[in-house]
């Protein structure tokens, strides 16, 4: 549904359609529907509708992946600092808080440039259909 409920935003813009969408999931999950704002707010609701994803889909990595890649934000997101916790703690309660805070990770550097979000062709690909230009930056 949600997958559903992001064609129509970004398509069809249909309002009921994304209501009925979102409402059953919504409702399923025990939170409260959106505001009648919101579903008139293309880009509010665009940016609700990727955080609902984001949140329902945590474990499902790839489709993070995916999604970044089709909403053309993965320039901004992959290119954050990591964040991570601080596993370097012991059992007294001062350091036990410490874990709860975010914790840049700077030893994993991130990169993602505009050119990766098309795959390159492999060279053989290249080499058999000589029609057949590299993408972009690759």
């Amino acid at each position: 549904l949600k997958t559903y409920s992001n064609e129509d935003v970004e398509i069809k813009r249909d309002e009921d359609e994304m209501r009925y969408a979102i409402k059953r999931i919504r409702m399923r999950a025990g939170v409260p529907d959106y505001t009648n704002e919101t579903y008139k707010n293309q880009a509010d609701f665009r940016v609700k509708l990727k955080r609902e994803r984001q949140v329902e889909l945590l474990g499902e990595n790839s489709m993070r992946y995916f999604d970044l890649r089709r909403w053309k934000d993965a320039l901004t997101e992959e290119n954050q600092l990591l964040q991570g916790c601080n596993i370097n703690i012991s059992d007294d309660d001062t350091y036990i808080a410490d874990f709860y805070k975010e914790t840049p990770v700077s030893s994993v550097h991130k990169v993602f440039e505009q050119r990766m979000y098309l795959f390159p062709f492999p060279t053989y690909e290249l080499k058999r259909n000589v029609n057949l230009t590299q993408n972009p930056g690759w």
